[in-house]
């Protein structure tokens, strides 16, 4: 659901809010000063939730800062791929129509209604659909 990021920003849309924040630290394996997230407002940090890898202390920078290695910023994992696939690899045997680019997961299952299968990838916007 989340993973570190030795960057300064997230890719846009996978950004920790601070409320995700208490849930995504402790699954980074960071702890809590007496209970909460340490707040900052520095920008010689990512912008964001922060594991420090000093502490291990779970932190919400305010500012957009930049990189730096005392913090790792976490990000909410990309889901690039909704949909079904002929081969092992989802980059392999895309389904045999390609639709559109730029639909949304709903948008490519209702141009795919009269197939077996339909394969949304968010990243590149692209919709399959496929019998096979």
């Amino acid at each position: 659901q989340f993973y570190i990021l030795e960057e300064k920003i997230c890719n846009e849309g996978y950004d920790v809010t601070k409320e995700e924040c208490y849930s995504a630290g402790p699954a980074m394996n960071g702890i809590f000063k007496k209970n909460e997230i340490i707040e900052t407002k520095d920008k010689k940090r990512p912008k964001g939730c922060l594991l420090s890898n000093l502490e291990k202390t779970i932190q919400y920078n305010d500012k957009r800062g930049k990189t730096n290695t005392d913090y790792n910023l976490i990000c909410k994992k990309e889901h690039h791929t909704i949909g079904c696939y002929k081969g092992k690899n989802k980059r392999q045997g895309l389904l045999d129509e390609f639709i559109s680019r730029g639909k949304n997961q709903y948008e490519c299952s209702q141009a795919c209604q009269n197939y077996k299968y339909f394969s949304y990838m968010k990243r590149l916007g692209r919709c399959s659909c496929g019998n096979t």
